[in-house]
């Protein structure tokens, strides 16, 4: 059974919208093309569904502390930050929700040489470059899991691809897709669905557990009921709930009409019901809120 989330459902949406034919040798726009746009097109709504403080794609890391060290890496997924705040002051709960400043990088050294003794100092701050938390001051001894980083996440991006191999909870993506870019990243599909759209152990459909880039051997949350191997086709789908995949295909859509009068005819036959499916968006149940947040809303880099 077929997903609405599948990049190949969602390139046959686009192009019954455009009543054009889409497809790996197409010359109007091929699947590279078309999954590319559409993958630009759920960023572009991802962020904007961040921009209306919607609660979708929000999560939680926790950070520990290293004496003497002031560089902590964000996750690699994360886009924006939401908030930062103490999680365990290493000696009780005093402090514990207390956020953690983020103040600007150039400002860094007016707080590096204040005398720190433990992380429950209330006046806590953190600067932000290079996709590193700079803790301020450097702490004076390690404490685990000190802050916790609200953050909203990067969707994985869609692609297609043949396996290399599969097994009984994994399967292993090639260096290069079919359509879109296997990624080098560690997590990068952590929480995606997969699909196995054809080939052996077609028709599944599984969550990503894990994601290790250098091996580019993708973990299922649950065991494939028939294990995949080099001919199983796998898809990653979009990060959207399924009821959005309108406004996906037509925000791609419009991308890709390369000609003015393509442009206009998605203007005329298009724009009105584009505009009425993000609204729908909007009417999303948010995922569950940080409690009284701030509304910091940092772009991670």
């Amino acid at each position: 059974m077929s997903d609405v989330r599948q990049p190949t459902q969602l390139i046959a949406r686009m192009g019954r919208k455009s009543d054009k034919y889409i497809a790996s040798g197409s010359d109007w726009v091929n699947y590279a093309k078309a999954i590319e746009a559409l993958n630009e097109e759920q960023t572009e709504l991802c962020d904007w569904l961040i921009d209306q403080d919607k609660g979708l794609f929000l999560k939680s890391s926790l950070v520990s502390l290293v004496a003497n060290q002031q560089e902590y890496s964000l996750p690699a997924d994360c886009r924006r930050i939401k908030r930062l705040e103490i999680y365990n002051n290493g000696s009780s709960s005093l402090w514990t929700g207390h956020e953690v400043e983020i103040v600007p990088f150039i400002d860094r050294e007016m707080f590096v040489r204040t005398a720190y003794r433990s992380v429950n100092w209330y006046s806590s701050k953190a600067a932000l470059r290079n996709r590193k938390i700079h803790a301020l001051p450097n702490p004076s001894s390690s404490v685990t899991n000190a802050w916790r980083l609200w953050y909203f996440a990067q969707p994985p991006e869609m692609l297609i691809a043949t396996a290399s191999e599969g097994g009984a909870s994994t399967i292993t993506l090639p260096e290069t897709a079919t359509a879109g870019t296997v990624s080098a990243v560690d997590d990068a599909y952590n929480e995606a669905w997969v699909y196995i759209s054809s080939g052996t152990g077609s028709g599944q459909l599984r969550q990503c557990s894990d994601y290790v880039g250098d091996t580019r051997v993708l973990t299922v949350s649950e065991s494939w009921s028939t294990q995949p191997d080099a001919t199983s086709v796998i898809e990653v789908l979009a990060a959207l709930p399924r009821e959005d995949m309108e406004v996906l295909a037509l925000g791609a859509l419009r991308r890709i009409e390369s000609s003015d009068a393509d442009r206009d005819g998605w203007e005329r036959n298009h724009r009105a019901d584009y505009e009425m499916a993000k609204l729908r968006l909007l009417e999303i149940e948010s995922a569950p809120q940080v409690q009284n947040p701030p509304r910091m809303n940092i772009v991670c880099e």
